[in-house]
């Protein structure tokens, strides 16, 4: 239903590109949510994937967050603050323009990612190259 939802929906352009690669990608893809700190009270937080609750952060400010799932505690913790909790198919229906919402991503960090992307040696090339054991007893690498 989101799909069919977010996908006729002509005003989501690019945010809505986003949001479908986000839901199929497999879960080693898939990118870590970053800590909350940008927040307003007319903004929309999106996220694709779970809300959980932080207990260091002690005063949870009003905030209108829209994620696929939320855990007991966090959606409490929200709503108990005055803010909303929303699915996907809420924020379709009352904000088709999007306005106001920001998506939230947060950097791919594994180490196995670091290997990939223009060759390892080129100019601007970030890539880390893979090497065999360096120096393991005194042989050097091979």
């Amino acid at each position: 239903m989101i799909h069919n939802q977010i996908s006729y929906t002509n005003s989501w352009q690019e945010e809505q590109t986003l949001i479908l690669m986000q839901l199929f990608q497999e879960d080693f893809n898939q990118l870590e949510q970053p800590d909350i700190q940008l927040v307003q009270a007319d903004l929309t937080l999106v996220v694709v994937g779970t809300v959980a609750d932080d207990i260091r952060l002690l005063n949870v400010p009003k905030i209108n967050v829209c994620a696929l799932r939320f855990t007991e505690t966090a959606r409490k913790r929200i709503l108990a603050a005055g803010g909303k909790v929303l699915t996907f198919d809420q924020l379709v229906q009352q904000n088709p323009t999007r306005t106001g919402t920001i998506l939230l991503r947060g950097p791919r960090v594994w180490e196995a990612l670091k290997h990939f992307g223009r060759a390892a040696g080129l100019p601007g090339s970030y890539a880390k190259p893979y090497v065999s054991n360096t120096a393991k007893k005194g042989r050097g690498s091979r």
